[in-house]
């Protein structure tokens, strides 16, 4: 990929007011440029830019500067940054993504804003829709389950101590009215911080219509699934149940 200064369309987008190692942009048109800003030591800076916030306010003049990356997966990768000076967590669909992830991002932010003010699940901060499909939410500083388990068992306190804020964080989703069915739980989707165990990533999640989910895709990580959603029988919150256990 041609460095930022032999692109023509880009050249001159730089801020030049900015410190040496960091490069501004003033439009959020260059996601095919993350990847190679984020893994060198430049940060990467959009400075004026217009984010919706939950309570779907289109706030203008807003900034955010990509730190490092901190995570990747098939369709999307997360960025620790600050916006406006606050740390948060920027999660980035990749631009060849499918249509299906682009209903994952709106299943997404639906939820996330059913669930504002839960202390369980991730907090939203911020997002920008399509074409750019940006989720900004708190910044979890002790991370995901994943890698608290990579570093070796946890111990018989801590495993009780888990399982009982993550059986709350799910019953909290269960008791809304109509519930939300995470469909998706596992140790990369258990994030951590100051101790405090939340829920995330809730692209396959769904409004709970029914007593019984019919017609409705078996998503989420199979070596988690009920044997009734392998089998693609109708199913219900016991199935949520099962991915917990």
């Amino acid at each position: 990929m041609k460095a930022l200064e032999t692109v023509p369309s880009l050249a001159g987008l730089a801020d030049e007011r900015q410190p040496m190692g960091v490069t501004v942009y003033r439009d959020m048109v260059f996601d095919e440029y993350f990847d190679e800003h984020a893994s060198s030591s430049i940060i990467t800076a959009y400075n004026n830019i217009d984010l919706y916030y939950p309570d779907d306010k289109l706030r203008c003049n807003q900034n955010i500067i990509l730190e490092k990356k901190i995570g990747s997966g098939s369709f999307s990768d997360v960025y620790l940054a600050k916006l406006n000076g606050q740390p948060v967590a920027l999660k980035i669909l990749k631009q060849f993504a499918a249509s299906g992830q682009h209903q994952a991002f709106e299943r997404e932010i639906h939820a996330l804003r059913r669930l504002l003010g839960n202390s369980r699940t991730l907090e939203l901060v911020a997002y920008r829709p399509a074409p750019y499909y940006w989720i900004i939410t708190k910044y979890m500083n002790q991370g995901t389950l994943a890698s608290r388990l990579s570093n070796g068992p946890l111990s018989t306190e801590e495993t009780l101590e888990t399982l009982q804020q993550l059986a709350l964080a799910l019953l909290s989703l269960h008791q809304m009215t109509p519930p939300i069915f995470h469909r998706d739980v596992t140790t990369e989707n258990t994030l951590f911080h100051n101790g405090q165990l939340r829920l995330g990533d809730f692209g396959v999640a769904v409004d709970f219509p029914s007593p019984v989910l019919d017609g409705l895709s078996p998503n989420g990580n199979p070596k988690y699934r009920a044997p009734e959603v392998r089998r693609g029988s109708p199913y219900d919150l016991s199935a949520e149940i099962y991915n917990f256990g």
